[in-house]
């Protein structure tokens, strides 16, 4: 700092002036000199408007005719320290410090011998910056410490520094960004299962930076499909497999799934419903579908049919005849269809024949049911005691005619129909149409 010629009385030394020998003088008031080995400890400071005082300067009325130091024609006085120039190496009354050709930048004093600080544009020992100011953000920390990310002040180009680097799941990367998905850095504490820092959906981490599953809606290897959703009962199984008959979940085009491979239950190996299912929608089978026919006359139906396979897996004798145990039959909607009506017509005009109202055969019958195999048959029977599908299917074993179309290896679909009047004749009325 400059001297303005008002300093603090005191001794310093540790400054060499050009010669290297100790300059121990400090200015004090407005331009005495006291020394700083006076043994007169009592005696009071010069006064430099006193004109008997032989330590001040200027002119005054007890000049002793010294000409004027700040006449630039006067020549300088080595021995008057307020002559010297900055840089002489000589601490001068208007020096903050002097050092010589040590002066400037990397050293303690400057250019115009004041002491180097943080701020005042110079480079100084232990800066690596020094902008002339001491304000943040600007490339030159207060310090006049270069800034950078980790330093825990947010610079020009930084979103955040938290002070620290090596974490970059603490809110704020090593690259003094804040976390996002996508940027390659796993950060749990920002929601992230993983994130592998590419845009591709159908890897192992999607773009929403969680762990690839079925069910998140992007497809992935191994997936056939992948809806996003929770229905199995659409174009994609949440096992993100595409529909098929036999895996469980009623898909589209299909009347039911059991997922089994029983082809003698409510549900057939083609995921037709065997109470019902498959029947055309015509007028002809309108009256006979489900909706209209009672689920307890639909489970007798099934029951029938499991019967008819069961006896169809063993050979058998009928009347002179033996038949071999043959495949089982499957269930077939046109068949039921036909199967139903006849039972039907037989209760509601009371009477027993394969023969129907209006002399109808059994193959009119199945053709107008839109059955399209070549070949078909037909079991009937009635009675007040044929209350189960046993005693119906026990009936049709024992008469040979009857045994013969059940055991036919020709024949392999089957329809059922089962219809209960109470009012009628014979109460209970069983049809078997065979197709094949």
């Amino acid at each position: 700092m400059v001297a303005t010629g008002l300093l603090v009385s005191g001794c310093y030394s540790g400054l060499g002036d050009a010669s290297g020998a100790e300059f121990g003088a400090t200015l004090s008031g407005t331009g005495g000199v006291e020394s700083s080995d006076s043994g007169d400890e009592g005696e009071p400071p010069l006064d430099p408007a006193d004109d008997e005082s032989s330590g001040g300067w200027g002119e005054s009325e007890g000049s002793t005719g010294a000409e004027d130091p700040e006449d630039p024609a006067d020549p300088l006085d080595p021995s008057d320290p307020t002559d010297g120039a900055c840089g002489d190496g000589v601490l001068d009354a208007l020096e903050g410090c002097d050092l010589g050709p040590d002066n400037g930048e990397g050293s303690t004093c400057t250019d115009a011998c004041e002491a180097n600080v943080c701020g005042d544009g110079v480079l100084g020992p232990g800066e690596s910056c020094d902008d002339g100011n001491i304000e943040g953000s600007d490339g030159c920390g207060p310090s006049c410490a270069l800034e950078s990310c980790g330093d825990g002040t947010v610079n020009q180009g930084e979103a955040c520094d938290d002070g620290q680097n090596g974490d970059d799941d603490d809110g704020c990367t090593d690259a003094c960004a804040l976390p996002v998905c996508g940027d390659g850095l796993f950060q749990p504490s920002a929601g992230e299962a993983c994130d592998d820092g590419n845009a591709s959906n159908t890897d192992a981490c999607t773009n929403d930076c969680q762990a690839a599953s079925c069910g998140d809606g992007h497809v992935q290897s191994g997936e056939a499909c992948d809806d996003g959703n929770n229905s199995n009962t659409d174009s994609c199984t949440n096992a993100c497999e595409n529909p098929s008959c036999g895996d469980g979940f009623n898909g589209p085009g299909e009347e039911c799934d059991d997922g089994d491979n029983n082809n003698e239950d409510a549900c057939s190996n083609d995921c037709v419903s065997q109470h019902g299912g498959g029947i055309p929608i015509s007028g002809y089978c309108t009256p006979v579908r489900n909706g209209v026919w009672t689920n307890s006359w639909e489970d007798r139906e099934a029951e029938v049919r499991q019967l008819t396979n069961q006896a169809r897996a063993v050979g058998r004798n009928c009347g002179a005849t033996f038949y071999p145990a043959v495949p089982p039959v499957t269930y077939e909607g046109s068949l039921t269809c036909s199967a139903r009506n006849h039972s039907r017509d037989m209760a509601l005009n009371e009477f027993f024949s394969h023969t129907g109202t209006g002399g109808t055969t059994p193959a009119e019958r199945i053709d107008m049911a839109e059955y399209e195999g070549s070949a078909h048959a037909e079991n009937i029977t009635a009675g007040g005691a044929l209350n189960t599908a046993q005693e119906a299917v026990d009936q049709w074993l024992a008469s040979p005619s009857h045994c013969a179309a059940l055991m036919s290896p020709n024949l392999d679909e089957l329809g059922v129909g089962y219809y209960r009047l109470d009012t009628a004749p014979h109460v209970h009325y069983w049809t078997q149409n065979f197709g094949g």
